[in-house]
């Protein structure tokens, strides 16, 4: 997919490759498929609905995935194959079901009033992760920025899904970890 795509959905029910791709949907956006990040930054979008990707998510280029008043779903992994550049979530209420593994441009999820969600799996990042947001933990997650010392940042609660059943590793090496509330 090349170019900017404007309507009320979108279903992508192959693999795919976004090619600085701006998506921008009312309502909800579904990648069925593996994704590919190729030439260039792209951005998928819905102003009232939620954007899902099914597979996992890859490529050397940086994405924007916008869900303001919905959610934004990654069922499985993100960077399995080449690493994003960057992941920035900017959703009502973020999930990531698997790894997620970002390069030098880092990690950033800005939650708007909910919670994110990180399933069992490790958050990795050559830069730094900011999670704006409240997080849920559904299962044990370790989330680090070692390798780049890089800052990791949590502003909001951290729960699990059940007491005393998840565990939370934060790993920063010589960078700072801030956990506000």
């Amino acid at each position: 997919i090349d170019g900017n795509i404007t309507g009320q959905s979108l279903a992508v029910n192959n693999a795919s490759t976004l090619t600085s791709t701006t998506i921008s949907a009312t309502n909800n956006v579904t990648f069925t498929g593996a994704v590919t990040l190729a030439g260039g930054a792209s951005t998928v979008g819905s102003t009232n609905g939620n954007v899902t990707f099914a597979l996992d998510v890859s490529g050397a280029q940086n994405l924007t995935v916008n869900a303001d008043n919905g959610t934004a779903t990654f069922n499985t992994t993100v960077g399995a194959g080449a690493d994003p550049t960057s992941l920035t979530v900017n959703a009502a209420t973020t999930s990531f079901g698997g790894d997620v593994t970002v390069a030098a441009g880092g990690l950033t999820v800005n939650g708007s009033g909910a919670t994110t969600t990180l399933a069992a799996g490790t958050i990795t990042s050559g830069a730094a992760i900011d999670i704006n947001d409240s997080v849920v933990l559904a299962g044990d997650v370790t989330i680090t920025t070692a390798a780049a010392n890089a800052n990791i940042d949590i502003l909001g609660t951290i729960n699990g899904t059940a007491a005393n059943t998840q565990s939370l590793t934060l790993a920063a090496g010589t960078g700072t970890v801030t956990l506000d509330n």
